[in-house]
């Protein structure tokens, strides 16, 4: 009787140290349990963080897209008149320099009206004469708005180059302020270049006039 209450004592000794064990294991998964989560709800925010800073991204992209396509469009019609602008300064150039005579200039003639109403002859020469202090001025212009155009287009290739070099440098799992406080400097510069076509088809338009 004796050794089977020794046995049964020391059986539940061992028990006990068996329980005091688990109840350890328990505990420590129930540690790594609440670290696993935090873990996960800082890996949760962090990727709603990234994702949102993506859809700002694109967002941003969309507009720059938008922006430069609109000023493409607008550009159009200007380089339209730049390019007429240099096809008359070709021509009046060709003119002048074409070889005349006397007697081309003789029969080369047409008929104006002077300020008193009657009617007078006006030889080509006249009209030339009249042109040519026209073209200093005209080739100016067409140089001013080939310059202006240029510039412009540098803007757009620098602002491209800006928005490739920025997708390619985002990862998905890093995201920096540099990038956001990038996004600004962007929309200023969409704006800059806006500004200067405004005033670039505005000086057009007075000229043309």
């Amino acid at each position: 009787m004796l050794q089977n209450r020794e046995e049964i004592e020391h059986r539940i000794r061992a028990l006990q140290d068996e329980l005091v064990k688990v109840q350890s294991q328990i505990e420590d998964i129930d540690k790594e349990k609440e670290v696993a989560k935090i873990e996960l709800a800082k890996k949760e925010e962090d990727y709603t963080e990234q994702l949102r800073a993506r859809e700002q991204q694109m967002e941003q992209e969309k507009r720059v897209s938008e922006n430069i396509t609109q000023i493409k469009r607008q550009l159009g019609p200007i380089l339209k008149d730049i390019k007429a602008k240099k096809e008359q300064l070709s021509q009046m150039v060709s003119q002048s320099t074409k070889p005349r005579n006397e007697s081309t200039l003789a029969e080369s003639s047409t008929s104006v009206f002077n300020k008193n109403g009657k009617r007078r002859i006006v030889h080509e020469s006249e009209i030339v004469q009249e042109e040519i202090p026209k073209k200093p001025k005209l080739a100016l212009e067409v140089a001013e708005l080939s310059k202006k155009i240029e510039q412009v287009s540098k803007e757009q290739q620098s602002l491209r180059e800006s928005l490739e070099k920025k997708r390619h440098g985002d990862t998905e799992t890093t995201i920096t302020r540099k990038n956001q406080n990038s996004y600004p400097e962007n929309e200023w510069r969409v704006e800059k270049i806006a500004s200067q076509e405004t005033n670039l088809k505005s000086s057009t338009l007075m000229k043309a006039h």
